[in-house]
C-alpha cells in the first residue's frame, strides 16, 4: 500500500499548479462578471440568446448559441434546482454567478463557467508556450533552473492578471470576450509548433477558420497569420488554400449578415469623427483619469514589446505588425481608441513578446545575438 502511495502521489507539482491555475481564474472570472456582461443592453447575455442583440455584436454567435444549445438541452426542472441551490449562498455569489436577470440565471450560469474553463485553459496554454520559450534559455548565463520554473507558473498568472484592465472598460465586458482570448491564444500555440500544424490536416485548419469567423469578424488575422507562418518556413506559400480559407471566412460571415439584417445597428460603427479625433484633442483641452488610463495602457502595450525587439523570434514580429495592420487600422476608424479589449486577439502574442530578447521558437534551437535578428 504504501509503495503505490509512493509511486501514485496524491500531491505533484503539476496537480498544485493546476489547483492553483483553477483557483486563479475562478476569481478572475468572478472579477469579470462583476463588470457586467449586460451594462451595454445592445448586446446583453439575453439579446444575443435570442437574437435580437444590435448589429455587429449579434453577428458573433458562437458563444451565445453554445449556451442557447445547452439551455435547450436541459431540462427545465434541472435549471430550477441549479439555481435554487446557489440562490442561498452568501452574497455577492448569486448575483455573480446568476446574474441580474432571473430569466436567465441559468444561462448565465453556463456563461460563467464557459468563462471559467476560458480562463483555465488560457493559463495552461500560456504556461506550454512560457516553457518552451524559457526552457531554451537554460543553457545560457542567466535564468537560473528555479528561475525558469517560477517564471513558467507565474508570467501566465500575470498576463491573466494585466487582461482585467483592459476589460475594466465603461461599456461593460462582452459575453465572448473571454473565448476570444482562448481562441487567439490557441492559435498562437498551434503556430509556434511550426510546420507541424502548418503540414497538417488541411480539412481541421478549415475547421478551426469557420469557428474563428463564427465567433467573430476577426478571424480574418489567422488567415493573415497563415500566410506569414506558410512563407516563414521557408517553403512555398499554398496560394489555392489562402483562396479556401477566404471563402470559409467570407461564406460565415456573409452567412451570419445575411441572417441578422433586419437588427437594429450597423455592421460598423464609425467612431473615428464622432469620438477618436475629440478623445485625442482633450489630452490638451480638459486631461482627465480617462486619458491618464489611455496613456498609460498605451505605454506598456509598446515599450514592454519593444524592448529588444531586434532579438525576438522574427516569425512573432512579423505576425504582431500584421496583426496591429489588420486589427489597428479598424480599432482606430471603428472602435473607440481607449477600448483596449477591442485588441484581445492580438494579447497573446503581445504576452509572448514581453518576454526579454534572446530566445527562439521552438522549431530552432538558435539563438539571436545581441544586436542581430533572430531568423527563427
Amino acid at each position: 500500500m504504501n509503495r503505490a502511495v509512493q509511486r501514485f502521489p496524491l500531491v505533484t507539482p503539476h496537480r498544485l499548479i493546476a489547483l492553483l491555475y483553477l483557483v486563479a481564474s475562478f476569481g478572475m472570472t468572478l472579477l469579470t462578471s462583476a463588470l457586467h456582461f449586460d451594462r451595454d443592453p445592445r448586446s446583453c447575455l439575453e439579446a444575443m440568446l435570442d437574437g435580437s442583440a444590435h448589429r455587429p455584436f449579434v453577428t458573433r454567435r458562437l458563444v451565445p448559441d453554445m449556451i442557447k444549445t445547452l439551455t435547450h438541452w436541459t431540462p427545465q426542472e434541472w435549471q430550477v434546482r441549479v439555481v435554487q441551490r446557489i440562490d442561498p449562498l452568501p452574497d455577492p455569489l448569486p448575483r455573480l454567478l446568476l446574474g441580474r436577470n432571473r430569466q436567465a440565471a441559468f444561462a448565465h450560469l453556463l456563461l460563467v463557467l464557459s468563462v471559467w474553463g476560458c480562463y483555465w485553459g488560457v493559463l495552461w496554454l500560456w504556461r506550454e508556450m512560457f516553457q518552451r520559450l524559457l526552457t531554451g534559455q537554460r543553457n545560457r548565463a542567466g535564468p537560473t533552473d528555479k528561475m525558469i520554473r517560477a517564471g513558467v507558473w507565474g508570467l501566465p498568472l500575470l498576463g491573466l492578471a494585466l487582461v482585467y484592465p483592459l476589460l475594466n472598460w465603461r461599456h461593460g465586458v462582452h459575453l465572448y470576450d473571454p473565448a476570444t482570448l482562448l481562441l487567439y491564444t490557441a492559435a498562437l500555440w498551434l503556430f509556434m509548433h511550426g510546420t507541424n500544424w502548418l503540414d497538417g490536416g488541411f480539412a481541421l485548419q478549415l475547421t478551426l477558420l469557420a469557428f474563428a469567423a463564427w465567433h467573430k469578424e476577426t478571424a480574418v488575422l489567422l488567415i493573415v497569420w497563415w500566410i506569414i507562418a506558410q512563407a516563414q518556413s521557408a517553403r512555398e506559400v499554398r496560394w489555392h488554400r489562402v483562396v479556401w480559407m477566404l471563402l470559409v471566412y467570407l461564406g460565415v460571415r456573409l452567412w451570419l449578415g445575411w441572417l441578422y439584417r433586419g437588427n437594429p445597428g450597423t455592421i460598423v460603427e464609425f467612431w473615428l469623427l464622432k469620438e477618436n479625433l475629440p478623445f485625442l484633442a482633450s489630452i490638451w483641452t480638459g486631461f482627465s483619469g480617462r486619458h491618464v488610463r489611455f496613456l498609460l495602457i498605451l505605454s506598456i502595450a509598446i515599450g514592454l514589446p519593444a524592448w529588444g525587439w531586434r532579438r525576438k523570434p522574427l516569425l512573432l514580429r512579423r505576425m504582431m505588425l500584421a496583426g496591429l495592420v489588420v486589427m489597428g487600422i479598424p480599432w482606430l476608424t471603428f472602435g473607440i481608441l481607449d477600448e483596449f479589449r477591442a485588441l484581445l486577439e492580438l494579447y497573446p502574442l503581445w504576452l509572448m513578446l514581453c518576454m526579454p530578447g534572446g530566445y527562439s521558437l521552438p522549431s530552432t534551437t538558435a539563438t539571436a545575438p545581441s544586436g542581430m535578428v533572430n531568423r527563427s
